[in-house]
């Protein structure tokens, strides 16, 4: 299983807007950094073939077109596109005596556009290797590290070691080199991490070693206490990097920025809590088996890691992922764009090689960016008024493997498919939600919300245990499944769930059961679930199994049958009724409410988006409210609704984006497919009361239909989003 620092889910994916709320009007508020004030941005992945080829005057019109703050252009690292005089800082092969880079420059200050030069220190050459070979990262064995990105580099490229002489000494020259030279302001790091492995270098050897007092993993394993070390210390290393390539950056320049690219919010806490002013992570294009809405994750775990107050970017690529030069079709890129819009992201278009023979996307953006700058003051300064949160745990994405063995009948959950199936279930809700951080489950950050989804949240420590059991008691609601809370933060095993006491159960075992076949569960009579499931007693089991013994606390609505033939047609049958095995445990706590599933729920949901599981998610949501569900969405189709406040503004922003489509887990989506009327609920706070409603995209006027704390607003229609302006009174 190996750590991918590059790849990662987001994770998952893994970029900050929101400026947090602020207090006063927005005439009070100080003036922010310029790179806080940007919210739109572009950049063009210059190829060497590039340097003789690229049109700068199209480019800079094009990005005015699009009203972007600022743009991204390579520099160096890799390839030079300036007449670079540090040795080995090679040139690209077609630039000739051109300054390409100086070129852009001139022409983006000119156009008043702020610039970022690109770096990219990750891998270099084989001639670089010769003079160096210290500086690059090697396997156990002492060989080197080889790029091996498919389809096959045009050369040997050889991975850089973050911890060698090449990051420390040799970049903060070229970083010199350019702030000096050009009028830019700041750096932009590409693949800053260097190699994303275990290197075993001599550098990383005495690092480590110094550190920890530990020889480095043999191999990249979970259940290896080592391996964990190695992951937690690697992460702040290159938060070490990050520091120090910041501190440079503003002594060489004072007022310039360095932006590291993330490809996942693997180690990004270490950058927050030393003081990153802005965060940028890439989600260019989904995959095979992506969802629609996985920008949207990854937005929202950006809000929570910046705690709602750093402002932060999500990279959106111009092409579909394995066609680099082939435009992403309209219909995707719009509800890509509105989806990170929505979950307070500022769009960033990426875009590779600045040639492009197919342009059929460049339109897509020109009008949302040119939307987006028409509207930007309801793009700024939002707080979430979400009231649910769905939580997610760093250290379980990169440490928890269920302990069951693989078989051809399916393979152990993950925590991707947890997260996926328990994110799409609350988007069914129609309720706005947060992510929220594992580590910052704490008062009052949790006063705000009235339900925690944790759906197989691992590993969790023990202050957030008891910041969860104080949330419980205090009147909140929880839901819970499988391994949740089994493991503490490092990945140690605990004798039992941590969350046992507010669970009504204890661990019957240590060995996970499953899968678990052809296996039902048996539906009791109840309220609990409403009309959720009429004209069935029976429904699909989960793959997996937590085996566990009840307190006798708690309502049971959920029984196993247990697994029967599937072939022959003629032996599929069962006589089981009900058995002792309960499957779902309803309890109330204190004031608050908790429902934990030990199975897979929400990975197997995730995994085969059988309807029956998220019904039953959705359904323990809203029995943990204790309540009528909050502010939500209801109509036709698959909506992802959004609700901030603007305080200072004394105004509520709504998002809608409409997910509706057979493409929505499967790319491309090629075609919008219109909504009917949507009823958008908003549970006002007391004191609040509608002045007037505003609907952005259609420019209609809303009625303002309040009774006591509720304010209903109708979208007549929905095509790719919509933006509901509340301004209170």
């Amino acid at each position: 299983m190996r750590l991918n620092l590059r790849c990662g889910f987001v994770l998952l994916a893994l970029a900050i807007l929101l400026t947090g709320a602020f207090n006063g009007s927005a005439q009070d508020r100080p003036p922010a950094p310029w790179y806080q004030q940007a919210m739109r941005w572009g950049q063009v992945n210059i190829n060497e073939l590039d340097a003789r080829r690229f049109d700068v005057k199209w480019w800079i019109d094009y990005f005015q077109r699009c009203h972007v703050d600022g743009i991204t252009i390579n520099a160096g690292g890799f390839v030079a596109y300036y007449p670079t005089k540090i040795p080995l800082h090679t040139r690209s092969r077609f630039l000739g005596e051109r300054d390409l880079f100086g070129e852009i420059v001139t022409a983006a200050r000119q156009a008043h556009l702020h610039v970022l030069a690109r770096f990219d220190p990750s891998y270099q050459r084989e001639d670089f290797y010769e003079a160096h070979p210290d500086w690059f990262s090697v396997d156990q064995e002492g060989k080197p590290n080889l790029l091996t990105w498919p389809p096959e580099p045009r050369e040997k490229l050889y991975m850089i070691c973050a911890n060698s002489p090449f990051f420390w000494e040799y970049m903060p020259k070229i970083f010199d080199e350019i702030l000096s030279r050009y009028d830019v302001d700041g750096i932009f790091g590409n693949a800053w991490d260097g190699y994303d492995g275990i290197c075993y270098c001599r550098y990383c050897r005495e690092r480590f070693k110094k550190d920890t007092g530990l020889e480095l993993p043999g191999a990249e394993d979970r259940a290896d206490p080592t391996y964990r070390a190695w992951v937690t210390w690697h992460y702040r290393r290159l938060a070490d990097v990050w520091q120090f390539w910041s501190e440079t950056v503003k002594r060489l320049k004072p007022g310039a920025i360095f932006i590291p690219n993330q490809t996942s919010i693997a180690g990004m806490h270490g950058l927050v809590e030393r003081g990153q002013e802005v965060l940028q992570v890439e989600n260019q294009g989904r995959g095979p088996g992506t969802p629609l809405w996985q920008i949207g994750m990854t937005a929202k775990l950006l809000r929570a890691l910046g705690h709602g107050e750093l402002p932060y970017w999500v990279t959106i690529g111009y092409y579909l992922p394995g066609w680099r030069h082939i435009a992403k079709p309209e219909a995707e890129q719009q509800v890509w764009l509105a989806d990170a819009v929505a979950s307070g992201a500022r769009p960033w278009l990426h875009v590779v090689g600045a040639a492009q023979e197919d342009r059929r996307g460049f339109k897509a953006f020109e009008d949302f960016y040119d939307f987006h700058r028409r509207n930007q003051q309801y793009f700024q300064h939002l707080s979430s008024r979400a009231e649910v949160g769905l939580v997610y745990s760093q250290p379980t994405i990169d440490f928890y493997k269920v302990p069951a063995a693989d078989t051809p009948l399916g393979s152990p959950p993950n925590v991707t498919e947890s997260l996926r199936g328990a994110y799409q279930a609350l988007l069914e809700t129609g309720t706005p939600f947060d992510m929220v951080l594992a580590e910052n489950l704490k008062k009052p950050k949790l006063d705000r919300y009235r339900v925690l989804v944790l759906a197989n949240t691992a590993m969790l420590g023990d202050e957030s245990l008891r910041a969860l059991e104080e949330f419980v008691q205090s009147g909140g609601g929880l839901v819970a499944t499988f391994e949740t809370s089994r493991y503490d933060e490092t990945g140690k095993r605990r004798t039992d769930f941590g969350l046992a006491d507010l669970f009504g159960v204890r661990a019957a075992g240590e060995t996970v059961l499953g899968p678990l076949g052809h296996s039902y569960l048996r539906l009791e009579s109840t309220d609990i679930f409403r009309d959720s499931f009429e004209g069935t007693a029976i429904l699909p089991n989960t793959r997996y199994l937590v085996p566990v013994r009840s307190s006798g606390q708690a309502q049971t609505p959920l029984w196993l049958i247990p697994a029967y033939p599937v072939y022959p047609p003629e032996t599929s049958w069962t006589e089981t009724k009900t058995t002792d095995t309960p499957l779902a445990y309803f309890r109330s706590v204190g004031k608050g409410r908790v429902v934990y599933f030990p199975g897979d729920l929400a990975a197997t949901y995730g995994a085969t988006h059988l309807p029956d599981h998220g019904r039953l998610l959705a359904s323990a949501v809203r029995w943990a409210t204790t309540s009528s569900l909050p502010s939500r969405v209801e109509g036709p189709g698959l909506v992802d609704f959004s609700l901030y406040d603007q305080p200072g503004d004394k105004r509520l922003v709504g998002f809608l984006v409409n997910l509706t489509n057979p493409a929505a887990w499967q790319p491309p989506l090629t075609e919008i497919i219109p909504l009917g009327a949507q009823t958008v609920s908003i549970r006002l706070r007391p004191g609040e009361h509608c002045g007037s409603v505003k609907l952005l995209v259609s420019g209609e006027t809303a009625q303002c239909d309040q009774a006591g704390d509720t304010l209903k607003v109708i979208v007549p229609r929905l095509g790719v989003k919509e933006t509901v302006i509340v301004n209170l009174r």
